[in-house]
């Protein structure tokens, strides 16, 4: 009961004036502490002027912090274009991307080829001896914890190698 009572006394405390007024430009202000010349209404809170504000909650794991100290990468594949048709025999795909801002030192890029991971030592990187056909390509920046920092746009290029039976068919 006397926490109550305490709570009670506390909230009234809380409660504040508020001082509205005009400035020279029409603009109306509301303060907590009246202007030092012009002349301010004092506005008594009624049951339905009362502002009540949610607290913020932030998804499970986040850290506000953390946010902050990790940069969000912005990544662009150069080359193969989308959609673009590759013709090579020994089934190479040369890939080029920009990272914007620069990778700091413990943070590292993944081309994911079809969803497996490739790792990148730098903004360029070959490809060999991969299977004809459609493939999606992805890349990926990541920390030294294997926290996500940014990807680039998932796009699909179609490689054409020619096939060992059509070698067969020439020789004969």
């Amino acid at each position: 009961m006397w926490i109550l009572l305490l709570l009670l006394l506390i909230s009234g405390l809380a409660q504040g004036t508020v001082y509205r007024w005009v400035d020279a430009n029409g603009v109306v202000h509301y303060s907590d502490t009246a202007p030092a010349k012009a002349r301010a209404d004092r506005l008594q809170p009624t049951a339905d002027s009362q502002v009540r504000i949610r607290p913020m909650t932030l998804p499970a794991g986040s850290d506000p912090q953390a946010e902050d100290a990790a940069p969000h990468y912005q990544l662009t594949l150069l080359t193969p274009t989308a959609d673009a048709t590759l013709r090579d025999n020994r089934g190479r795909i040369t890939v080029k991307a920009t990272v914007t801002p620069a990778l700091a030192r413990n943070h590292r890029l993944l081309l994911l080829l079809d969803g497996q991971a490739q790792p990148m030592n730098g903004k360029a990187m070959t490809l060999d001896n991969v299977d004809r056909g459609s493939h999606q390509l992805q890349l990926q920046a990541i920390d030294d914890q294997g926290q996500l920092l940014g990807s680039s746009d998932a796009i699909t290029v179609h490689l054409h190698r020619q096939s060992v039976l059509q070698s067969q068919r020439k020789g004969t």
